[in-house]
């Protein structure tokens, strides 16, 4: 469902499936808890991939993000969460979604 296809014997990332429809969500980076190991603080942006896997986060102040990465119902991907650093010209260029199998 919703990637581009996947040539055999490829493992580049400039190879692999694009996912579609994946909902890309920024959160700031906030202290750790007994609760919150990670330090997941406020929602600063969301956005869904395109038609061809890429998206763009709107421009945000420099500095360490937790992002999640969910694909559409019924992917055969899972979703996973990073670690990333937001710098000046994040926000210029598309990125895209390459998620693992379940």
């Amino acid at each position: 469902m919703g990637h581009s296809p996947f040539p055999p014997g490829t493992d580049t990332l400039s190879t692999l499936p694009r996912i579609v429809g994946a909902r890309v969500t920024a959160y700031t980076h906030g202290q750790p808890t007994a609760t919150d190991t990670l330090g997941v603080g406020q929602q600063v942006a969301s956005v869904t991939t395109d038609a061809n896997g890429r998206f763009q986060l709107p421009t945000l102040p420099g500095g360490l993000y937790i992002v999640t990465i969910a694909p559409p119902a019924g992917s055969a991907y899972q979703g996973v969460y990073v670690a990333a650093m937001a710098y000046e010209h994040s926000a210029d260029y598309p990125w895209w979604v390459v998620l693992p199998l379940k």
